[in-house]
């Protein structure tokens, strides 16, 4: 994904600290959809509309700040910039999940061609070493349609597309993704499908991250009209709660509509609050780090949350899926605890390896790793 750079403290460019605790924020929500314990049970259903999709935060993020910094833009420069920061550190964060499939090739779909033509299989794809990382090669669609884009929004040409935001998650059957028994060619086509799927559904989310940057003076109205949006909210809610839990899948995209909402509801919220969220306390210095890390932790915690399920497959006998869940509380301490682990761990070993760089003299370490 994008995960754009918060500005630093600029005369053109002032530092954005409600989008910064956004971020934070967001990189939480995407950990513990990918931390829930499915079982299939009404309320893993209900709490996966609640913190799953936390993707469309970062889709916003990224618009926004797109077009927050687009007055300094240039395409060679832009694009130079997002080689380095984005591509590069996913490249080197590639490597351990790339290894894992090359040497264990029952869980690699692409098994058995030879290796040097799986690697830029793997890489162009994200999804069979690191699954999360499929919005590196979605990032890289909105990286070249920049200048396009940037047209777009300055030409008022906006509103048609920003229509389809919520039509679109309604009328499009959800993308399901499924590699077993198909050949390596054929599972990569399947890949490359999931990751257009998900480019097409978020490229209007992008579009309306860049819509409100441009119109970022009425970002109050998000505040001072909240009991509406707390209304579509609620609504949009219920719907994709009732829609998640009587369907055998998700058909459509689990209504992202109600996401979006939240978007605005969350923006219009943290500007409002801001200069609470500036003060130097425990708190806001907190989120200000897991915003630093974000990128890191993006990238590591698919692989401690595959850790932690062998490690609870060798305690406990089952894998998280097949692990019969007696009562609701314990379903919620196993998923609680998972989303922790994940999280935390991957803060960790991301502060573990940013300072180890930095002790061998490797000071450009958000090329290696995001931070």
């Amino acid at each position: 994904m994008e995960l754009a750079t918060i500005p630093k403290n600029t005369a053109s460019h002032k530092k954005l600290n409600y989008i910064n605790v956004f971020r934070a924020l967001a990189i939480g929500f995407i950990v513990a959809g990918h931390s829930i314990c499915r079982t299939g049970s009404a309320a893993d259903s209900i709490l996966e509309v609640l913190v799953g999709d936390g993707t469309v935060f970062f889709v916003f993020i990224s618009g926004f700040l797109f077009q927050y910094l687009s007055d300094t833009f240039s395409y060679p420069e832009y694009l130079k910039k997002k080689f380095f920061n984005i591509v590069c550190p996913y490249l080197v964060t590639s490597v351990f999940g790339i290894a894992v499939l090359l040497a264990v090739a029952r869980v690699n779909p692409l098994y058995p061609l030879p290796a040097l033509e799986q690697i830029p299989l793997f890489l162009s794809t994200g999804v069979f070493h690191n699954f999360p990382t499929w919005y590196i090669s979605m990032s890289c669609v909105f990286f070249l349609c920049a200048p396009l884009l940037l047209r777009f929004i300055r030409e008022n040409r906006s509103a048609v597309l920003l229509m389809g935001i919520f039509l679109i998650p309604v009328a499009v059957p959800r993308f399901i993704i499924e590699f077993m028994n198909y050949s390596p060619y054929v599972c990569y086509a399947r890949a490359l499908a999931h990751n257009l799927f998900w480019t097409f559904l978020f490229f209007p989310i992008y579009i309306l991250g860049m819509y409100v940057a441009a119109h970022k003076n009425y970002i109050p109205a998000c505040y001072e009209r909240r009991k509406i949006l707390w209304l579509g909210t609620g609504v949009f809610l219920v719907v994709a709660c009732w829609w998640n839990c009587t369907q055998p899948f998700p058909v459509t995209s689990r209504l992202l509509a109600f996401k979006i909402i939240l978007t605005l509801l969350l923006v219009g919220y943290l500007a409002h609050y801001d200069a609470f969220l500036s003060r130097p306390t425990r708190l806001n210095n907190a989120l200000d780090t897991v915003a630093r890390y974000s990128f890191s932790i993006f990238f590591f915690h698919w692989y401690i949350d595959n850790g932690l399920a062998l490690l609870f497959k060798a305690l406990c006998g089952e894998s998280f899926i097949n692990f019969e869940i007696p009562d609701f509380w314990t379903w919620a301490l196993i998923s609680f605890f998972r989303f922790l682990i994940d999280f935390l761990g991957s803060l960790a070993l991301a502060v573990v390896i940013k300072k180890t760089f930095l002790k061998f003299g490797l000071k450009n370490t958000r090329w290696m790793i995001g931070v």
